[in-house]
């Protein structure tokens, strides 16, 4: 967590800095939201009162040299982003929230075992028993290899603690939550909105159509569909679990715009079609 504490005094750093408020009591920055260390939210108050949002994200080297983060972030007044439907609030439990953070973190499980198989091979030849005698000798394409797969694990860790299991009591029962109850919380994800596409990928993925689009529409009301990257429509959408590729097609239709659109290329009009389009489900 210290390096995650890190990176985020280097995010309202940098900010400060371009809005020129640094070391003023008049304007002050607070971290309101992180996901795993790389996407944050940042809310800007001018004379106590909230003035602007920032949504920033860090990309961080995978080359040399190390440790070189790119930080890029855009800007909207505080409590504004349009509103393209009513709040949705889906039921919660306490078994099933932690049950859908379990589903999260397998999937970092997963990228952490794919990142370790390609980095096995790299590190073989350091076992203690090859280090008796002789020198080490790692060249310039394999050391650069390692250390980004260091710096892929470290992220996936990053993930991990940001799931916060500390609070979970440890009781001797099993944890029991039906699919429809993690399902329920997979779609309050969707509702909130995410900078990362992937989360909202993996969320989607737990629901059919029935349930998750409507959550999604609602989760389009957020500006965190600009920082979705290449990330298309139908790269969202087909993820939804049974999602036929023809109702993908028309839905896009309805709204005016390409299966093949990227979300952050889409302006507010479209992003508010696509949202009413995915209520009604075009059939």
């Amino acid at each position: 967590m210290e390096q995650q504490a890190r990176l985020g005094l280097e995010v309202v750093q940098t900010v400060a800095q371009d809005f020129g408020i640094a070391g003023t009591d008049a304007a002050k920055i607070q971290i309101a939201r992180a996901e795993a260390g790389h996407f944050w939210e940042l809310l800007v108050a001018r004379d106590v009162v909230p003035w602007l949002r920032v949504l920033a994200r860090v990309h961080r080297s995978r080359r040399p040299p190390w440790r070189l983060n790119q930080l890029t972030y855009f800007v909207v007044p505080a409590g504004s982003g349009h509103t393209v439907l009513p709040a949705f609030e889906p039921t919660r439990g306490a078994a099933a929230t932690v049950a859908w953070r379990l589903v999260k973190a397998a999937k970092l499980v997963r990228e952490a075992e794919v990142v370790v198989r390609r980095l096995l091979p790299e590190f073989d030849g350091l076992a203690p028993e090859h280090l008796l005698h002789g020198d080490v000798v790692i060249g310039q394409s394999s050391f650069d290899r390692m250390v980004a797969g260091i710096f892929d694990l470290e992220d996936t860790l990053d993930g991990l603690r940001m799931l916060s299991f500390d609070e979970v009591a440890i009781a001797n029962v099993a944890l029991v939550a039906s699919a429809d109850e993690v399902a329920e919380q997979a779609a309050a994800d969707l509702e909130a909105g995410s900078g990362d596409p992937s989360a909202m990928i993996l969320a989607a993925s737990v629901m059919t159509p029935d349930r998750g689009f409507p959550a999604l529409a609602h989760g389009l009301s957020t500006d965190h569909v600009k920082m979705w990257g290449d990330t298309t429509v139908t790269d969202m959408l087909g993820s939804f679990r049974n999602a036929p590729s023809g109702l993908i097609s028309r839905i896009s239709r309805s709204a005016g715009i390409e299966p093949t659109t990227r979300w952050q290329d889409m302006n507010v009009q479209q992003l508010s079609r696509l949202a009413s389009a995915l209520l009604t489900r075009i059939r």
